[in-house]
Parts: structure tokens; C-alpha cells; sequence
């Protein structure tokens, strides 16, 4: 994904996608400053994403995520101003037909997955797609 960003000339200049291996909340002073946009994309009631969302917004961060209590949380505290969220959540998760995902899910799983578009996908990310219920 980072190439087709950086070979975009529409938004290279503007947007950058980095990869940090070996991260460690130690290691997040480096670098959550610099954020322009942090995204939080979780499962409600699958995955936990702790602090690292409200410590990106608290340094000027935009939060665009998914609907897990945590970017709740910090949008019902902040507001539409620097938050933006989409998806279920928890309890509209457990009000749908479990494993059944929605269509435009299903075609953007698919466009990730099958077209190539951002390269050979990691088989981590790829069992992530596939059990993303919603």
C-alpha cells in the first residue's frame, strides 16, 4: 500500500504510509506527534486498541475509525471535529447475522485481496479479512 501511495502524484505530497517493525508503546514518543490522520480500525468486541487512539488525538491527531468503545470514547470527549468513525458497533455486531458481512465489506475484502492492487497481501492480514465478520 505504501508504494501505490508514494507513486500517486495526487497525494504523495500530502500522504505517507510507513510501516514501524518491532513496535513497543515504549517506542510511541518517536513518532505519534508526527501524525496527521491515525487510523483505528478494530472489530467491536474482537480487539482492543487500549490508548494509542486518545494518545495520537491528544498530539492533533484526526481519528478516523471504526465504532470499538475506545474512538467512542474520545469522539463522545472531542467531538466530530477530529473524529471520525464508521461500522458497527458492539452491540449492532451482535444484533446482525453473525459472519455475514455486508456487500461494499465484501467488495472491498475482495478488491484487497484478489486484485493485487496493493501487492501480495501478508497471510496475517489475509486471515484478518477473511474472519472480518462485518
Amino acid at each position: 500500500m505504501s508504494n501505490v501511495l508514494a507513486a500517486d502524484d495526487d497525494t504523495n505530497k500530502m500522504l505517507q504510509m510507513i510501516f514501524l517493525p518491532n513496535y513497543t508503546t515504549s517506542k510511541e514518543y518517536l513518532y505519534i506527534c508526527s501524525l496527521d490522520v491515525n487510523v483505528q480500525l478494530i472489530l467491536p468486541g474482537k480487539q482492543s486498541c487500549a490508548t494509542q487512539p486518545l494518545k495520537f488525538t491528544m498530539n492533533g491527531s484526526l481519528l478516523l475509525g471504526s465504532r470499538d468503545a475506545t474512538n467512542m470514547r474520545i469522539d463522545n470527549l472531542l467531538g466530530k471535529d477530529v473524529v471520525v468513525l464508521f461500522g458497527m458497533t458492539y452491540y449492532d455486531h451482535l444484533q446482525c447475522d453473525n459472519n455475514k458481512r455486508s456487500p461494499l465489506v465484501e467488495k472491498i475484502t475482495n478488491v484487497i485481496l484478489n486484485d493485487k492492487i496493493f501487492g501480495n497481501v501478508d497471510p496475517l492480514l489475509k486471515d484478518y479479512f477473511e474472519q472480518m465478520p462485518t
